[in-house]
C-alpha cells in the first residue's frame, strides 16, 4: 500500500474491484466444479448419472433418495441401528473415496458439501453441469464419513444402555444387597478381634505362656464362640479372595447379556463400509470375525486358542475365556460365561420352546395389525371426528408416535422389576380399553386414548424380541428376524383390507375390529411362560486339541 501511494498508483473504484473479485471467485468455483465432476467421470463414467438419480423421488415416497440418505438415525433401538448400517452401506456403495481430489483443499470440499446439504433436491436438480455433479459428489463424500460416525455413535449408545449400564446396575444392586449382612458380621468380628489383640498384647507384656482357653473366654464376653465362627464364615463368603472381584462380577453380568447384544455385533461385523487406521486393523479384523464366530456350533466344533486373537482378550476376561473347567480341554469359551460345568460354550440357555415361540409370533402379528391400522387411518379418523380439522389429524398422529418413545422406555423399566410376560400381558389388556376409547370416546377425549394406545402397544415391543430369543436360544437370529419382521410386514398387508372395508361402510366400522387384536395378544400371552435359565449340564468328554 505504501509503494502504491509513493508512486501515485490510482486504484480502481470499489465497485470495479468487487466485480473483479467476484469474477475471480466465479472462475475458481467453475474450476472447482469441473475438477470434481471430472474426477467423478474418470473414476466411473456412470457415477455422475447414479448421483443425479438420487435426486428423484421414488413412487409412493415423499422424499428423494438423497433426502432419505441425509437423514441421520433418531432413535436408540436395534432396528434403528440396523437401518443406520444399511444407510452406511448404501452411501458407501458409491465409493466416493476413490475420487482423486488431493489437489483440492479440504475446506473447499467441505464448503461445497455444506452448500449442497443446505439445498433441497429440486434446487440441486435444476443446477447446471458440472456444478450439479460436483455438489452431489461433495455431499455424498461427506455423508460417507458422517454415516459411519453416526452408526458407530449409535452402536456405542446401544452398548452402554443395553449392556454396560444394565450389567453395572445389576452388579451394584447385588453388592448393595449384601452390604447390611456384611456390616453386621464385620461389627462382631471387629469387637472380637479387638479383645483378641488386647489379650495377646497382655500376654506379651507379662511374658506369660499363651492360654487358649483364656483367650476364648475373653472373646466370648463380647460374642459367643458360635457367633464369631458364623460371622467369620459370612465375611469369607461375601468378600472374595480375588482382588479383581468387581471386574469378575461385572464380567459375569455382561455374559448374561450376550443374547441381547449378539444381533448388533453380527450386523456390525457384516458391514462392508467400515475401515480402520493401522492401529485399529486388529480390532476391525476381530469385529469382522464376529458373525462367523456367533454362527459356529461350538458344541460340535470347539473353538481353539489359535483361532482367537489373544491380544484382543482383556486381562479380566482371560481366565474365563481360556480356563473354563466346564468346557472340553483346550477349548475357548466363546461367551466367557461364569458358570462352570456346562457342556457347551453357548450363552446360558435351554432347549427351544417352539410352541411358545409360535404363540408369541401370533401375538406379534395381532399387535402389528392394530398398530399399523391405527397409524394408517388415525389422522383421517381424527379429522372426521373433529369436523374436518387437519390439526386434529396431525395431533393424533403425533401422539401415536410420541407414546412409542414413552412405551419403549417404560417397558424396559417395568421388565427390570417384573417379568416380561406379565408386563406384556397387562400392556395388551390396557391396549384393549385404549383402542376402544380411540374409536368410541366422544370429543377431544379421543386424544388421551390415542396416547394410551401407543404406550400400551410399545411397552411389549422390545420385550417380545428378547422373549423370542429366549424361546429359540439355538436360533437367535431367526427369532429376532421373525419378531421384528412381523411387527412391520403383516400390518402392512392388512391395511389395504381395512381401507376397502372403510370405503364400503365407514371408517369407524373398519377400525372397530382392531379392538379384538390386543385382546387376542393378551389371550396368547396368558399361555406363555417366562423363560428360565437352565441348570448346568454334565461335563462333556474332553476332545484332544489336534494342533
Amino acid at each position: 500500500m505504501g509503494w502504491l501511494r509513493r508512486h501515485g498508483v490510482l486504484l480502481p473504484g470499489v465497485s470495479v474491484l468487487a466485480r473483479q473479485v467476484s469474477e475471480a471467485r466465479t472462475v475458481a468455483e467453475k474450476r472447482l466444479h469441473a475438477t470434481v465432476a471430472g474426477a467423478a467421470r474418470r473414476a466411473d463414467p456412470a457415477l455422475p448419472g447414479d448421483l443425479v438419480a438420487t435426486l428423484k423421488t421414488p413412487e409412493g415416497s415423499r422424499f428423494s433418495e438423497l433426502e432419505r440418505l441425509r437423514r441421520p438415525p433418531t432413535r436408540t433401538t436395534g432396528t434403528a441401528f440396523a437401518r443406520a448400517l444399511e444407510r452406511m452401506d448404501e452411501i458407501g456403495a458409491y465409493r466416493l473415496g476413490r475420487l482423486r481430489l488431493s489437489q483440492i483443499p479440504p475446506n473447499r470440499m467441505a464448503a461445497l458439501a455444506r452448500y449442497a446439504l443446505g439445498s433441497k433436491a429440486p434446487l440441486l436438480e435444476r443446477a447446471v453441469e458440472p456444478k450439479r455433479t460436483a455438489m452431489l459428489a461433495a455431499v455424498m463424500r461427506h455423508l460417507e464419513a458422517k454415516a459411519i460416525d453416526e452408526a458407530l455413535d449409535l452402536f456405542q449408545v446401544l452398548m452402554a444402555t443395553r449392556l454396560l449400564n444394565t450389567a453395572k446396575r445389576k452388579t451394584e444392586k447385588e453388592r448393595l444387597s449384601t452390604l447390611p449382612q456384611l456390616e453386621k458380621a464385620s461389627r462382631v468380628l471387629a469387637r472380637a478381634a479387638k479383645v483378641l489383640f488386647e489379650e495377646l498384647e497382655l500376654f506379651e507384656e507379662q511374658e506369660a505362656d499363651l492360654d487358649v482357653a483364656a483367650l476364648w473366654a475373653a472373646v466370648e464376653e463380647v460374642a459367643p464362640r458360635a457367633a464369631v465362627m458364623t460371622t467369620a464364615a459370612t465375611v469369607v463368603s461375601l468378600v472374595p479372595e480375588d482382588e479383581n472381584s468387581a471386574e469378575v462380577a461385572m464380567r459375569a453380568a455382561l455374559a448374561t447379556r450376550y443374547a441381547t447384544v449378539r444381533p448388533f455385533l453380527a450386523l456390525l461385523g457384516e458391514s462392508k463400509a467400515l475401515d480402520a487406521a493401522s492401529a485399529g486393523k486388529r480390532v476391525l479384523a476381530g469385529v469382522r470375525g464376529l458373525p462367523a464366530l456367533a454362527r459356529r456350533k461350538v458344541g460340535v466344533k470347539p473353538l481353539l486358542p489359535r483361532e482367537v486373537d489373544d491380544k484382543l482378550v482383556p486381562p479380566a476376561w482371560r481366565k474365563a475365556v481360556y480356563a473354563n473347567p466346564g468346557l472340553p480341554q483346550g477349548a475357548v469359551d466363546r461367551v466367557a460365561r461364569p458358570e462352570a460345568g456346562a457342556s457347551k460354550t453357548e450363552a446360558p440357555r435351554g432347549a427351544d420352546d417352539v410352541a411358545s415361540f409360535v404363540k408369541l409370533s401370533l401375538a406379534v402379528v395381532f399387535r402389528s395389525i392394530v398398530f399399523t391400522g391405527l397409524s394408517t387411518f388415525i389422522s383421517l379418523y381424527a379429522q372426521q371426528r373433529m369436523r374436518g380439522s387437519t390439526t386434529a389429524g396431525t395431533i393424533a398422529l403425533f401422539l401415536l408416535f410420541l407414546g412409542g418413545a414413552v412405551g419403549s422406555v417404560l417397558g424396559g423399566s417395568l421388565a427390570n422389576r417384573y417379568d416380561r410376560v406379565h408386563v406384556s400381558r397387562w400392556s395388551y389388556l390396557l391396549s384393549v380399553a385404549a383402542v376402544t376409547g380411540v374409536i368410541y370416546a366422544p370429543g377431544p377425549a379421543m386424544f388421551l386414548f390415542v396416547a394410551l394406545t401407543s404406550v400400551g402397544l410399545y411397552v411389549p415391543f422390545s420385550l417380545q424380541v428378547t422373549l423370542g430369543q429366549d424361546y429359540l436360544p439355538s436360533r437367535i437370529g431367526t427369532a429376532s428376524g421373525v419378531t421384528l419382521g412381523l411387527t412391520v410386514s403383516v400390518g402392512g398387508l392388512i391395511s389395504p383390507l381395512l381401507g376397502h372395508l372403510a370405503d364400503s361402510t365407514s371408517l369407524k366400522t373398519a377400525l372397530t375390529p382392531l379392538i379384538a387384536m390386543p385382546a387376542l395378544s393378551w389371550l396368547l400371552f396368558r399361555a406363555l411362560p417366562e423363560p428360565t435359565a437352565p441348570k448346568p449340564q454334565a461335563d462333556a468328554p474332553a476332545p484332544r486339541d489336534p494342533g
